[in-house]
């Protein structure tokens, strides 16, 4: 099915992206301290 492809895909950047800000958000908190 097409339209959940699509959904797997857009799965998958959602999951990159939030990886990419937890990553962020350490980082940022130990420049903080």
């Amino acid at each position: 099915n097409h339209q959940i492809d699509v959904l797997e895909k857009h799965t998958e950047t959602i999951n990159k992206l939030t990886a990419v800000v937890e990553a962020l958000t350490v980082v940022a908190r130990r420049n903080g301290k």
